[in-house]
């Protein structure tokens, strides 16, 4: 038995130090003997031991993940294997609410070179505006981190290599602007998987002439937020939900009437959110303490949809567990770009007059038209409606890729299906922000 335990310790040490060699720092590396001790431990006849083992292997997170599988494949101990699957799902569930890591160690490299390293390690596309600007920049790039939040990575490449970024269209693929690193020097703040920075501060003052003893005074903050990767956000905060706010002299901002929050269709990974402020006549410097909640909606579990020679398909049926039927009646060339025709019949999940898994802007983030070589066309906007039970909607798609790319003839559709969806409302807090 030990023998046969010995084994999958030896099997265990070798996924996890080939795994932990590329996703993190050489000096957390575990070693044979820590490997070997844990695994055996999970058999260990104190439970304190077992659970600290099983702790321990958790806290190793994705380095783990072979090495725990092989164990539960091959282990002859009911106690190791229930270990092992246990410490397996508590790194699954841990990793859904933390943001992607990434480590690199890149020194004097290429725009190009740097990108291409976080689009593997997120997942994602990674573009830059204008077009073709990252290969005609002899800029040289050196990053070295480890195991660090996807953003706060992006953070550090802008504000070395003069980028930020920038919303273009719906579509999921990430735009960096060239020429600016501003971004890069703003406050910030990362939450679980959410990244938000305070980007600016304005008062203004205005006056009708007709009617010259009304005078307007305005006050906003304007924030960005950027949500990882591994989130499929359907909708995101159109207003803040504010709970504190206040200056250096100890005046409350926050408005007497305080709209609380709501949901924006417009985004895909970023969003542009402005908090109205009280305007106060005997305002401090700093925005001593600003608190407040920004509310997401995002696809908990879902499935995805191909379609096929999309230009030669036509009334293609998909029912979805909760009964919902997504209809794609065809794909139409209009101008120089093209026109999906689509249906959602829905038999339930209506909340308060809508449905949220057929919500507009749901339909918006969802749906994705590809050439042979996956690059996506840019959304061109959405027309149509409908009620609960039934949406009938005209998807336009640009000619061009977000970032301006010509794409070949459409090849083929991808809808992801949300099947269920959860609210997040993230915290939102910083201090001592200057006040114009």
């Amino acid at each position: 038995m030990k023998k046969a335990l010995g084994m999958i310790v030896l099997g265990m040490v070798l996924a996890l130090t080939g795994r932990a060699y590329a996703a993190a720092p050489a000096t957390t590396q575990p070693t044979s003997a820590a490997l070997e001790a844990l695994v055996a431990q999970l058999s260990s006849d104190d439970w304190k031991v077992r659970q600290n083992a099983q702790d321990r292997l958790v806290e190793m997170g994705d380095a783990a993940v072979p090495g725990l599988q092989q164990v539960v494949r091959e282990s002859q101990d009911e106690e190791v294997r229930t270990r092992a699957e246990a410490a397996l799902k508590q790194i699954e569930a841990d990793n859904k609410a933390a943001p992607t890591l990434i480590t690199m160690h890149l020194k004097d490299a290429s725009v190009q070179t740097v990108l291409a390293e976080l689009n593997k390690q997120a997942k994602v596309d990674i573009a830059v505006w204008p077009q073709m600007a990252n290969q005609a920049d002899a800029m040289k790039v050196t990053m070295d981190v480890d195991r660090k939040p996807f953003w706060l990575v992006v953070r550090e490449f802008c504000e070395k290599a003069r980028y930020s970024p920038m919303q273009m269209g719906q579509g999921r693929q990430i735009t960096l602007q060239q020429g600016s690193n501003s971004w890069g020097r703003v406050p910030y703040m990362q939450k679980e998987c959410f990244f938000v920075t305070a980007d600016s501060a304005s008062r203004t003052h205005n006056v009708d002439f007709s009617n010259p003893q009304q005078i307007q005074n305005r006050f906003y903050v304007q924030f960005k937020m950027m949500v990882d990767p591994k989130l499929r956000v359907l909708q995101g905060p159109g207003v803040l939900r504010l709970e504190e706010v206040i200056d250096d002299k100890g005046n409350s901002l926050i408005p007497n009437a305080n709209s609380g929050e709501s949901y924006n269709s417009w985004g895909s990974w970023m969003w542009n959110v402005s908090a109205q402020l009280q305007y106060h006549p005997n305002v401090g410097s700093k925005i001593a303490v600003f608190r407040a909640k920004a509310r997401f909606l995002v696809q908990s579990k879902g499935e995805r949809w191909e379609i096929e020679d999309v230009l030669n398909a036509k009334d293609k049926e998909k029912t979805a567990p909760s009964n919902t039927k997504y209809i794609f009646k065809g794909l139409s060339k209009v101008g120089d770009g093209y026109q999906a025709q689509i249906v959602v019949r829905s038999a339930g999940n209506v909340v308060q007059g809508r449905n949220p898994m057929v919500d507009v802007g749901t339909l918006q983030q969802c749906i994705q038209l590809v050439d042979a070589a996956g690059r996506s066309y840019s959304s061109g906007g959405l027309s149509g409606g409908g009620g609960v039970a039934q949406l009938t909607y005209s998807l336009t798609f640009n000619a061009h890729s977000p970032d301006g790319q010509k794409l070949g003839a459409p090849a083929k559709l991808i809808w992801d299906i949300p099947l269920e969806v959860k609210e997040i409302s993230v915290p939102i807090e910083f201090k001592d922000l200057p006040i114009p």
